[in-house]
């Protein structure tokens, strides 16, 4: 039998389920459906967009993708305008991925439009609610500094 912690995660776990479920059935993901990219390419301009420039081999590791398969990944979201190739300032051998303005603004649009959904749920929250979840997502962001990547692979790896 599952101890309390184990109890309490699953419950966690299937909430989320629940409520991405629920978010699904009003229709909360249209904008992001009607977003013209495939999950990898998605994925690698999330990547891209956080760094301050990224190697092909960064980008694939990153993504869990093979050295092709991410530089064809980064050769479609170059022909959109998303990210753009240029040469390190350092060492001009080494080529780095940067987000454009049109790929930051996406990320903005489908961030804002995340935050604007939370926000609607949130209101329905009392201050009460809203500082216990704070503090809970306080404490989840500290626990996440705690993993170490290695712990992070080795955990995704299960199943």
């Amino acid at each position: 039998m599952p101890d309390e912690r184990e109890q309490l995660i699953e419950r966690i776990l299937d909430t989320n389920r629940r409520f991405y479920h629920r978010y699904l059935q009003l229709g909360g993901d249209r904008e992001w459906t009607e977003v013209d990219l495939t999950m990898p390419q998605l994925k690698a301009l999330f990547v891209v967009a956080v760094s301050k420039g990224v190697t092909m081999t960064q980008l694939a590791r990153t993504v869990g993708m093979t050295l092709s398969t991410a530089t064809g990944v980064a050769d479609r979201l170059i022909e959109q305008g998303l990210i753009r190739r240029e040469h390190h300032p350092d060492d001009r051998r080494l080529v780095l991925l940067h987000a454009t303005e049109a790929g930051v603004a996406l990320l903005d649009r489908l961030t804002q439009i995340g935050r604007a959904h939370f926000e609607l749920v949130a209101r329905r929250l009392s201050l009460e609610e809203l500082s216990l979840l704070a503090r809970a997502q306080d404490r989840l962001f500290q626990a996440m500094l705690e993993v170490s990547s290695e712990e992070l692979a080795a955990g995704s790896s299960v199943g």
